[in-house]
């Protein structure tokens, strides 16, 4: 299964912000044998929101976006994810008794605004979270989360577990081996090595790191074996 990720926030383009989620998205669908084809930032913008999930659906299973699930106006993601599933935006009034309540619990006073937080386009799964405010959502092989990482941590688990079960996904998870290297450059070293690579199912990538060379091999569990052979 392969998966897509799109990191929504001006600031991931105007260097505002470094990205981290993606990393830690890659790492959870590592656990269940998703494939993160591609990631790609897109900036507070509804047109190019449109055309990135445009481009991720016709490309693969789920796709996964990060940011904009917030109170204020430039947090338009589920307003983008409806308008591209054409259902209109809803809110749940268990949502809403929910999100009272956690006001309520940091005494803060809540305002209209804070509603859209709870907005979810009609049809969509919603899934609590344990962290902030603005649940984590689905519908038709899209899912969202807010970009806050610690709130991205609590719900992508949740959801991740979830999916699972309604897809019924194998238990066939995503295997991968690091060899460390020392002593030869990037092209000697590849030159030496790549008439192992030949194994098909199997990726590999050459990291150079400030302590040595790691060649990454990738693949799924039922071929661990022919990894480990590959190893040594």
């Amino acid at each position: 299964m392969k998966a897509g990720v799109i990191l929504v926030g001006t600031e991931l383009l105007n260097g505002g912000t470094v990205d981290t989620n993606s990393i830690y998205i890659g790492e959870e669908l590592n656990r269940y044998g998703i494939e993160m084809e591609f990631k790609m930032a897109v900036r507070d913008v509804e047109e190019e929101i449109l055309k990135a999930l445009a481009y991720a659906k016709k490309n693969v299973d789920l796709v996964i976006l990060s940011g904009g699930l917030g109170p204020t106006i430039d947090d338009i993601t589920k307003q983008c994810i409806a308008k591209y599933c054409g259902v209109p935006l809803i809110v749940d009034p268990a949502d809403v008794k929910i999100l009272e309540a956690k006001f309520q619990d940091i005494h803060l006073p809540m305002i209209p605004s804070n509603i859209k937080q709870i907005e979810k386009p009609e049809g969509a799964v919603s899934f609590p979270n344990g962290a902030g405010m603005a649940p984590g959502i689905y519908i038709d092989g899209i899912a969202a989360f807010p970009g806050i990482p610690r709130e991205l941590y609590d719900l992508l688990p949740k959801f991740l577990a979830w999916y699972e079960k309604e897809k019924n996904l194998g238990a066939d998870r995503i295997y991968i081996r690091d060899i460390l290297t020392y002593g030869l450059g990037e092209s000697l070293l590849d030159n030496k090595v790549k008439g192992l690579f030949t194994e098909e199912g199997i990726y590999y990538e050459f990291l150079v790191k400030s302590h040595g060379t790691i060649i990454r091999l990738q693949s799924y569990q039922h071929h661990k074996k022919n990894v480990e052979k590959i190893v040594k």
